[in-house]
């Protein structure tokens, strides 16, 4: 999802150079969101698990 907003970014005029720069760096924003969300639902996941363990036995 971060690739696809990411490579719709385009700068214009004088700013246009950053855009090589800025890229990268978005990109590992997101990656770095992605694996957070992922790994915080795991936790909620297996917290859920836990406290409701005993029904599903």
């Amino acid at each position: 999802m971060g690739d696809y907003y990411v490579s719709r970014l385009r700068f214009s005029g004088s700013m246009a150079a950053l855009e090589q720069a800025v890229i990268p760096k978005l990109l590992k924003r997101y990656d770095k969101a992605a694996w957070f969300a992922l790994i915080s639902f795991w936790v909620l996941a297996f917290k859920c698990y836990q406290r409701d363990k005993r029904r599903f036995f």
